[in-house]
C-alpha cells in the first residue's frame, strides 16, 4: 500500500530529491583546509633535500658502475694471462666412421620412436572405431562410413553396399537401446 500524498497531488521525483537533500546534509570525505604558508615552505625544503639526496645517490651509483667495469676488465686480463697456460683440452673432431656410427644410432632411436607413435595411433583409431564412441551413445567410424556410403546422394550404391549400411545402422540402434536399458536398470 502506497503512502498518501502530502497536498493535493503527489510529489515528482525531483521534488522528493530536493526534500531529501534539505533533510540530509551532504557527506564529505574530509575537511579541506587552506594551505598554510609555513607547511608549504616545509614541503618545498623537504623536496629540495630529497632531490639533493637523489643526485648524490645517482653519482654514487655511477662511481660503483665504473669500479665494477674496471674490476671486470682486470679479471679478463688475469684470465688471459693464466688461461693460456691452463687451456682446456679441446676434443678432436670426429672421424668419418665415428660420425656415421653416431648418425646410425640416432636414426635407430628415431625409428623406434616412430614405431611407438604408429602403434599408439593404431590403438587410438581402433578404440575410436570400436569401443570408445559407441559406449557413450555415438556411432563408430566404420558404422558411419557404411551408412553414409549407402545414403550418399552423389553416388549410386550397389544393393550389397545399401544392405550393409542398413545392417550396420540397425546393429548400432540395437547397441544403443541395450546401452540405454543398462543405464536405466
Amino acid at each position: 500500500m502506497s503512502r498518501h500524498p502530502i497536498g493535493e497531488t503527489a510529489m515528482t521525483g525531483a521534488e522528493r530529491a530536493r526534500r531529501y537533500r534539505l533533510k540530509h546534509p551532504p557527506v564529505t570525505n574530509g575537511v579541506t583546509k587552506q594551505a598554510d604558508p609555513d607547511s608549504t615552505t616545509q614541503l618545498t625544503e623537504q623536496l629540495t633535500r630529497a632531490e639533493a639526496r637523489i643526485r648524490d645517490l645517482e653519482a654514487e651509483l655511477a662511481r660503483a658502475k665504473a669500479e665494477i667495469a674496471g674490476l671486470r676488465a682486470e679479471l679478463g686480463r688475469e684470465r688471459q694471462r693464466h688461461g693460456a697456460a691452463e687451456a682446456k683440452a679441446q676434443k678432436p673432431p670426429l672421424t668419418e666412421a665415428e660420425r656415421e656410427t653416431k648418425a646410425e644410432i640416432m636414426i635407430k632411436g628415431l625409428r623406434t620412436q616412430l614405431r611407438h607413435r604408429q602403434a599408439e595411433l593404431r590403438s587410438l583409431v581402433d578404440w575410436k572405431n570400436t569401443t570408445g564412441i559407441p559406449e557413450k551413445g555415438g556411432m563408430s567410424r566404420t558404422t558411419y562410413v557404411k551408412v553414409a556410403k549407402a545414403l550418399h546422394p552423389d553416388s549410386t550404391p550397389s544393393d550389397a553396399d545399401r544392405a550393409e549400411g542398413v545392417r550396420a545402422f540397425n546393429a548400432w540402434v540395437d547397441e544403443l537401446k541395450t546401452a540405454v536399458r543398462r543405464r536405466s536398470a
